[in-house]
């Protein structure tokens, strides 16, 4: 303790409680002197973790997730052997609640929005181009995409304004061609055909806003580690994430992003802070073709998905960003 001051600079404050430690924490790295009950104690470094949250009420795959880490919809998916489902659940950051239906079951469909203003489009089997508005109490088909597709990307803030990306329409299955780049941007009334993905792909981890969206990993014929942002007029490549993995998830923005799970099935986890990819803490479940949800590269949920040979999982997993607390021993 003695050198503390000569490597820092400053002296060991002093304080009578111990002070916030919420992520971000300005005490973050740092030792204090607690003077209550006489313990020198740091703060460490910030790092993230997933923890087991309530159970979906119906395991599914291929499900839709939007939202934030407490308040999120699962929207439809599959139960095995092969049946869509029109199942929605609302998630409160601490139990799941079956609500209103979607009029068209389905599952590999994207969405957008929050808990009371959410859309969702495409998804089949087979590929099917509706989609549907959700304001709080109940769901009403809009306007079709241009394309029909299943696998795509989706990413907004409302009912009123979402992006649809990416995706497969079947037209040329099981060729290695499988994909499509085509991008559509929706404003409340209708979907209008907008700049291409830089690669095209399906199954690729999407989050963001109509004017600012991410899009990682995916495939076409093959695995992809591409990144690329959206800035409301044209797609821009970034750098590539660490595992090229499809049928993940992604939460967040284009400067603070978390992407998780994937094909084969996986529980890694990469956080994306506008430049580059960091690798975390794995999920407790390895899984892929999961719902996800969340806020930045700190809050996120992940739900339901499949393991093989598991083909439909109830298991949700919060991820939250927190400071290690250690009592320092001095001698």
């Amino acid at each position: 303790m003695a050198n503390y001051r000569k490597i820092s600079g400053v002296n060991v404050k002093s304080y009578s409680a111990d002070p916030d430690r919420t992520y971000p924490s300005g005490m973050e790295g740092k030792l204090y002197y607690n003077s209550s009950d006489g313990q020198f104690k740091f703060v460490g470094l910030g790092a993230g973790t997933w923890a087991s949250g309530e159970n979906l009420n119906t395991a599914r795959d291929g499900l839709g997730g939007t939202g934030i880490q407490t308040a999120a919809l699962g929207i439809g998916g599959f139960v095995p052997p092969n049946t869509a489902k029109n199942i929605v659940e609302s998630y409160d950051g601490s139990s799941w609640t079956e609500i209103a239906d979607i009029n068209t079951a389905r599952r590999l469909m994207a969405s957008a929005g929050t808990t009371t203003s959410a859309i969702i489009f495409g998804g089949g089997p087979p590929q099917v181009a509706i989609a549907e508005s959700w304001n709080g109490s109940s769901w009403t088909e809009v306007a079709d995409l241009n394309l029909a597709r299943s696998h795509l990307m989706g990413a907004g803030a409302s009912n009123t304004s979402a992006l649809a990306y990416g995706g497969t329409d079947g037209s040329s299955y099981p060729a290695p061609d499988y994909h499509t780049g085509k991008t559509e941007s929706w404003n409340g009334t209708a979907w209008t055909e907008v700049a291409d993905l830089g690669t095209g792909r399906y199954g690729a981890g999407a989050d963001g806003t109509a004017t600012a969206a991410i899009a990682a990993g995916g495939t076409a014929a093959g695995a992809k580690d591409e990144t690329e942002t959206w800035n409301g007029t044209a797609w821009t490549e970034l750098a590539d994430i660490n595992t090229g993995r499809s049928y993940l998830e992604a939460a967040g923005t284009t400067t603070s992003a978390l992407a998780f799970g994937g094909n084969p099935a996986t529980g890694k986890t990469e956080s994306w802070d506008g430049s580059s990819w960091t690798e975390l803490a794995d999920m407790a479940t390895a899984r892929l073709h999961s719902g996800g949800a969340g806020t930045n590269n700190t809050s996120a949920l992940v739900f339901g998905g499949t393991a093989p040979p598991d083909s439909g999982l109830n298991a949700t997993e919060e991820w939250t960003f927190g400071h290690a607390f250690k009592k320092v021993t001095t001698g």
